[in-house]
């Protein structure tokens, strides 16, 4: 029974050494993360799916409300609601659009614009659009991909119009590409975004 128990104890503390990640490893990841050519040569996809959002904001929001009082109550009175298997997070403010499988649909919208929302996805690529989320303000955040390593560190790449993300500085660089668009790389150690 020792045995065991020091055997499972041995095994937890090799996993937490082998999770434990330096400075220098953080350092050293985000130094090697740059900015991606063609994301920036897609910048008009990405400017015209953000238009459509924009223009379509309150018709998607009406929407996936409703789904979220049949569902789970009002919609005003929640702080997160989840519907995994379409990939959507539903904060009070915002909403959150996650591609969870290869050659994911985004379904959870009216009939008359899912067609051209996925027209715009695909023409984006997978590669290209892991996530967005679309904010009652109009707000849109892109996040083009996330690149996780084996140490539990995660390099975020997205894209904001007229809007700062805060972020810890150290590990925080950005680069506007148009006059209102700013391309944003991020490391964490977080993965529950």
């Amino acid at each position: 029974m020792k045995e065991k128990i020091l055997g499972i104890s041995l095994m937890i503390l090799l996993s937490a050494c082998a999770l434990t990640v330096t400075e220098e490893d953080k350092q050293t990841m985000f130094n090697n993360a740059s900015f991606d050519n063609e994301v920036i040569s897609r910048l008009p996809k990405y400017q015209e799916f953000r238009s459509f959002l924009e223009l379509n904001a309150d018709t998607i929001f009406n929407y996936v409300d409703s789904l979220v009082a049949v569902g789970k109550g009002s919609a005003d009175s929640i702080l997160k609601v989840d519907f995994p298997a379409e990939g959507i997070h539903v904060y009070r403010d915002c909403m959150q659009f996650r591609r969870v499988y290869k050659n994911h649909q985004f379904t959870a919208f009216p009939d008359h614009l899912r067609e051209d929302l996925n027209n715009f996805a695909d023409s984006i690529g997978e590669r290209n659009l892991a996530a967005f989320t679309l904010c009652r303000d109009k707000t849109v955040l892109v996040q083009i991909r996330e690149q996780r390593t084996d140490q539990g560190l995660t390099v975020i790449h997205s894209l904001t119009w007229d809007k700062i993300i805060e972020q810890e500085q150290r590990y925080h660089k950005d680069t506007l590409l148009a006059e209102d668009c700013i391309y944003h790389i991020a490391l964490s150690a977080d993965t529950s975004f």
